[in-house]
Parts: structure tokens; C-alpha cells; sequence
């Protein structure tokens, strides 16, 4: 699989993004995918994992079978194309198999690339991005401090609150 690593280059990924969830991966997938030659069908999660067919057993897996019957989004993928994407040699693979085995995907125009959007990525980044070298990866967090109600973030002194709350929140997230 390591020589499959340097032909993600050439694959139709255009960038992946990741971060925490809840921290707003959605709505920052969506604004990115706004510029000509993007497109996110919803997660994916192909980078996830060391082997195509390993996409199999995740809930990304699930929620891409449960998504595909919806209309937008990747499409209806049907069960040969999802096979063909089991069947990949490597991610590059996956990704090229995909242009062809989504409807949604075929609907853009001739080389549109996909955003791969899956918050687990943030947990594995060193991996995925071992898996896709040179591919653009935006990860986005939000602060502790963002997740107060309005009225609590107002009532806080900023010092008090970095003192106190941000170094508590982020030595516990990197425990």
C-alpha cells in the first residue's frame, strides 16, 4: 500500500477536512465546496482506514448506505459500485472508482475533485495524511470557550477563562 501513497497525487481528492465533531466540519465542507471543482456528497472516511475493503466494517460504511438511498449527496451507489470500491488497490483507487460509481459525483463537471469530510480523521491524522502526502487537509477546532451560552461567554474574564478553563479543556483533550 505505501507505493500506492504517491498516486493520491493524481487521484480526484482535492482536500480533506476534519476536525472534533461538532466543531463545525459540516458548514466549513460546505463553504469550501462552494469553489468551482469541489464536491461533497457528505462523509466519506475513505483515509481512515489502511485498506479500501476495510471501509467495509465502520459506521462510515453504514451511514454512506444509509445516505445513498437519499436523494443528493453521492447518490444512489449501487451495490456493484460499492463492491468496485471495496475491490480498490489503494485510497487512490477508491477515490477514481468513486467519479464513476457516484451518481452524484458524474452529475459535476468532468474533473471535479472530492472533499473527503470525516471528523475521525482528526484522531488519525498522522495516518491519513501518510495515506494522502501533498493533499490539502483543513482541520478546524473550537475553543472551549465557544460552546458557553452567549450570556456565560460575556459574563467570563478573558483572562480568568484562559487561566482556568482553556488549559483545563485542551490538557484534558490531549490526554
Amino acid at each position: 500500500l505505501e507505493t500506492c501513497a504517491p498516486r493520491i497525487a493524481r487521484a480526484p481528492l482535492g482536500a480533506v477536512v476534519t476536525g472534533k465533531p461538532h466543531d463545525g466540519t459540516t458548514i466549513l465542507s460546505n463553504l469550501i465546496q462552494n469553489a468551482p471543482g469541489l464536491y461533497a456528497g457528505g462523509e466519506l472516511g475513505f483515509l481512515a482506514f489502511e485498506t479500501p475493503d476495510a471501509w467495509r466494517d465502520t459506521p462510515y460504511f453504514d451511514q454512506f448506505l444509509a445516505a445513498r438511498r437519499k436523494p443528493g449527496g453521492w447518490g444512489n451507489v449501487t451495490d456493484a459500485g460499492l463492491e468496485s470500491l471495496l475491490a480498490a488497490e489503494c485510497h487512490a483507487d477508491m477515490y477514481e472508482r468513486l467519479t464513476t460509481a457516484s451518481p452524484g459525483l458524474r452529475a459535476q463537471p468532468p474533473g471535479t475533485l472530492v472533499l473527503d469530510k470525516a471528523p475521525r480523521y482528526v484522531c488519525e491524522l498522522d495516518d491519513v495524511m501518510r495515506r494522502a502526502p501533498g493533499i490539502p487537509v483543513v482541520v478546524i477546532h473550537k475553543g472551549p470557550r465557544s460552546t458557553l451560552p452567549p450570556g456565560a461567554r460575556r459574563a467570563i474574564d478573558g483572562e480568568a477563562f484562559r487561566r482556568d478553563v482553556l488549559v483545563v479543556s485542551y490538557e484534558r483533550d490531549l490526554v
